[in-house]
């Protein structure tokens, strides 16, 4: 009982630094992914030829490959602060199991494909459904847009922002109300 309790307080002094250690390493690693993508972005831009910057505006061009970094960055966060960290716990609670009870990590090992097998089931479906349903709505979004410019109106679908509002539809789809809004030139 005595190596328990000695045992315990080495997991209480011992947890707070690995996870400050992990969650160091995963900003400094990620700052530095971030400076290396920002560089090759610019170095890409560099390269281009002048009719792309003339052609373009600086604000435009400087906005859209900020946005695709930092989006590339929040990837890049996701995967190694959620996935690495999930995946290190499983084989740490594998491993802790082992040292628990063999046979209880025995079974729980001969259980975890049936359960993987029906969570990629269901995710399978999911991911079918939500592009099926990604699909019907992008087919109305594209009929709406063709047939306002054949009426000489432009449509701009924007998330909420509205300026000069002409005329406001709403499609219901499922169970799902897009708001397609239509704006005058």
């Amino acid at each position: 009982m005595a190596g328990r309790g000695r045992e315990r307080v080495l997991i209480a002094f011992v947890l707070p630094f690995t996870s400050f250690g992990h969650h160091y390493l995963v900003e400094y690693m990620l700052g530095r992914v971030r400076v290396d993508l920002q560089q090759s972005v610019c170095a890409k831009l560099l390269a281009l030829p002048l009719t792309f910057h003339h052609g373009t505006t600086r604000g435009d061009t400087l906005s859209r490959t900020m946005n695709d970094v930092n989006r590339a960055h929040l990837a890049l966060n996701l995967l190694f602060s959620d996935v690495v960290q999930a995946l290190m716990r499983v084989i740490m609670g594998g491993a802790l199991l082992v040292w628990i009870s063999w046979q209880v990590a025995l079974i729980s090992l001969s259980l975890g494909p049936a359960l993987a097998g029906v969570v990629g089931l269901f995710g399978r479906r999911i991911r079918k459904t939500a592009q099926r349903r990604q699909e019907k709505v992008s087919d109305v979004v594209q009929r709406l847009i063709e047939r306002s410019h054949e009426s000489g109106v432009e449509a701009i679908i924007l998330g909420g922002h509205a300026k000069h509002i002409d005329i406001a539809i709403s499609v219901q789809f499922d169970h799902a109300t897009i708001p397609i809004t239509r704006y005058a030139r």
